[in-house]
């Protein structure tokens, strides 16, 4: 968690904020992520992809939706009843909105998250899938017209988070 705000801080403090009639932030855009899932349960690594459409306004006033895909290495092995349970993947449709200066995005989302995991007992395998409430606040920063930098934090009802740190692709 240290190192996500610690990045966007950099990232922050080493752009200028200036008035651009450019719109960085506008149209398709595909990324690929990589994070930590900390928070309610085990933690462990976070990797997957996101994409999406965003409309800039006049205002700097940016309005997306969003879906994302991805998986974890969580996985917990229970000694005493020779069990294990580990989540498979988990993704996400989210609708943003965020305010555009310059090259740079504040953004925040909600929407709903499905995660889909597997419980080990006694040999005997099963999946349980749930849905829940997922929100989301980012910082983004535009390189040029096509690539960015986006930091941003994932939670899962406030009990899970995966900060995670991708580039993003528009087209």
């Amino acid at each position: 968690m240290k190192l996500f705000l610690t990045t966007a801080a950099i990232l922050a403090a080493a752009t200028t904020a200036h008035a651009d009639d450019t719109k960085h932030f506008d149209g398709g855009y595909i990324a690929g992520e990589g994070g930590y899932l900390t928070g309610d349960g085990p933690d462990g690594a976070y990797y997957g992809g996101f994409a999406g459409f965003r409309w800039q306004d006049n205002n700097n006033f940016v309005f997306g939706l969003e879906g994302s895909f991805g998986t974890t290495s969580v996985g917990t092995y229970y000694d005493e009843s020779d069990s294990e349970d580990f989540y498979k993947s988990q993704w996400t449709a989210l609708a943003t909105v965020g305010y555009a200066n310059g090259r740079n995005l504040f953004v925040v989302g909600g929407g709903y998250a499905r995660a889909n995991s597997s419980y080990v007992y006694g040999g005997e395998s099963t999946d349980v899938s749930y849905g829940a409430f997922a929100g989301m606040v980012g910082y983004e920063h535009a390189f040029d017209d096509l690539i960015s930098l986006r930091a941003r934090v994932v939670t899962y009802e406030f009990k899970q988070f995966i900060p995670s740190l991708g580039f993003v692709f528009r087209f």
